[in-house]
């Protein structure tokens, strides 16, 4: 059985945080949307892996998007053109 537990904290909160990496240029996200912000569930080095990724771990709403060289995703189209992917 797995269980997951999901908190917010306040901008106030005593808690600090560190970006200590950023996604790579060309690398896939796959995210959902949560509330009115976007929740990152996975990142991939390559589509394929997103999309093998997303199969094995399915997430209503959950859609892939392409990373570029900025760390910003393109949700709008894939490196081929094609529509981001949504899952089912």
């Amino acid at each position: 059985m797995l269980v997951i537990v999901h908190r917010t904290h306040g901008i106030d909160s005593a808690l600090q945080f560190k970006v200590i990496d950023v996604p790579k240029p060309d690398s896939w996200r796959i995210v959902r949307p949560y509330g009115e912000a976007v929740e990152l569930l996975h990142l991939a080095d390559d589509r394929a892996a997103a999309d093998a990724w997303l199969r094995q771990n399915r997430h209503p709403g959950a859609r892939i998007e392409l990373v570029d060289d900025l760390g910003d995703a393109s949700a709008d189209a894939d490196a081929s053109g094609s529509p981001a992917q949504e899952a089912v």
